[in-house]
């Protein structure tokens, strides 16, 4: 186990140390939460699924920012096909 600051975080995310703790290992994984194609386009899903790997790193920050951006190309992306 690394005991510098940067790979023992590492090691702990890539381990999911400490998710069943805080109850982000019920959430599900970017696999099992594929998009409708009609709901969401393939550049936006990918945000959104990067948006849930940082939530169940419990970078709900991250997750945040990575959502909006994902929203906010499907939105675009349907405004400009209407």
């Amino acid at each position: 186990m690394p005991v510098s600051k940067q790979p023992l975080l590492d090691w702990l995310n890539l381990h999911e140390v400490g998710a069943k703790a805080n109850g982000l290992a019920s959430l599900p994984t970017a696999a099992a939460a594929v998009p409708e194609p009609e709901m969401l386009t393939p550049l936006a899903a990918s945000w959104v699924a990067w948006a849930l790997d940082c939530l169940k790193r419990g970078d709900r920050s991250e997750a945040e920012e990575m959502l909006i951006k994902g929203i906010a190309i499907n939105n675009e992306y349907r405004r400009s096909r209407a």
